[in-house]
């Protein structure tokens, strides 16, 4: 971090306030993320989406399958 500290500021103070602005802004970024994540798995654990989803997951791998086979 003291690249980060300009060279006539205080340091301790300084990198205090930079890691305390990563935490909050970590905080705040995994806050959204369990929010999309809870909101999204309401939506993925219905019964329509789960058949989409692994016919989408069987298609891929079948995909990858065909093009393992052809490489050599």
């Amino acid at each position: 971090m003291p690249q980060f500290v300009p060279a006539e500021a205080p340091m301790a103070s300084t990198a205090a306030a930079l890691v305390l602005l990563f935490i909050a802004m970590t905080a705040v970024f995994l806050s959204l993320l369990v929010t999309l994540a809870v909101r999204t798995s309401t939506f993925l654990a219905r019964p329509v989406v789960r058949r989409w989803l692994d016919r989408a997951a069987g298609t891929i791998f079948v995909g990858f399958g065909a093009r393992l086979a052809v490489d050599h």
